[in-house]
């Protein structure tokens, strides 16, 4: 049974509370907010949770810009001295001393998603194991597809994520890769919508009248990559300009069997959440664990859906 609580924007948005014994071990998976990406994640975790036969407690922030919430999350999560916490943060490095002042407190931490920055870590003297995926690599797959797509040449541009996260940057990394390697592509703007779909419609908007020629996006997500398909379809150029991106949300596929973008990249964000909430587990019993364990990515386009 799981109560589901919606608390409204300045609050945590707890999402399940198991009702299970109080001698099983107990898990915190704290995601970034509620999306359908998300809600991929926190199924494979319930799924792993009730496989292992361990209570999880499932909270979100109201936002991917809401620091400060999830900072506040975990500190709740502290407080009911939880025996493990995953956690996937909104910030590669504000998140790390709360993540910190959790392992001071016993209490066990997984990475997943989005990597913690490790110089902060470092400097918080902390190590915490990562489960995810090389977002460089996916980026660079799915933007090689618009590379091809074009048959090497073309203006291109890139909607970066949320700039002080790592999986952010190591996508933009992965892009910028992919196009670097054809000399008929240029990148005639790089710019964040921080993973929002109605802030990529008005940087995409811009992008558009200033660079009417523009012929391929990479959008960091698929939500970014919804806005950028209005966008196109509001200044006439459907079917002119190649469109890609990550995550394959239901409406991406959607878009890719109805000719609007040309690929996504499957993240297997629910094996991340199984795999992490398997780590947990092994940590509250004592093993040690790998710090890097990597989960495989798979690029989509119309002939695998």
């Amino acid at each position: 049974m799981h109560r589901r609580l919606f608390l409204g924007a300045a609050a945590a948005i707890l999402l399940s509370v198991p009702a299970m014994a109080a001698d099983k071990p107990v898990i915190a998976y704290v995601v970034k907010e509620i999306n359908p990406y998300f809600n991929v994640m926190l199924a494979g975790a319930e799924a792993e949770a009730a496989k292992l036969g361990v209570e999880l407690k499932t909270s979100a922030a109201a936002s991917q810009t809401a620091v400060e919430q999830q900072m506040g999350i975990v500190e709740d999560f502290i407080s009911q001295s939880v025996d493990a916490i995953v956690i996937a943060p909104i910030d590669s490095k504000a998140l790390v001393p709360v993540v910190a002042r959790a392992m001071k407190a016993g209490i066990k931490v997984v990475n997943v998603d989005n990597r913690l920055d490790a110089d902060t870590m470092k400097a918080a003297g902390i190590e915490v194991p990562y489960v995810g995926v090389n977002d460089e690599v996916s980026a660079y797959n799915a933007a090689k597809a618009i590379v091809d797509k074009l048959g090497g040449t073309g203006k291109v541009a890139i909607l970066e994520g949320i700039r002080g996260a790592d999986n952010a940057q190591a996508r933009k990394r992965g892009a910028e890769k992919a196009f670097a390697e054809a000399p008929g592509i240029e990148i005639i703007a790089s710019q964040t919508a921080n993973w929002q779909a109605e802030e990529a419609l008005n940087v995409m908007t811009n992008i558009i009248q200033a660079n009417p020629d523009i012929n391929g996006v990479f959008a960091a997500n698929d939500m970014m990559s919804f806005g950028v398909i209005q966008a196109v379809a509001a200044a006439g150029k459907e079917g002119k300009v190649v469109i890609a991106s990550i995550d394959a949300e239901d409406q991406a596929k959607a878009n890719i069997k109805d000719g609007k973008a040309l690929a996504t990249v499957y993240q297997n964000q629910d094996a991340q959440a199984a795999k992490a909430v398997s780590v947990a587990l092994e940590m509250i019993n004592g093993a040690t664990v790998d710090p890097d364990i990597q989960v495989d990515t798979i690029l989509l386009m119309a002939a695998d859906l």
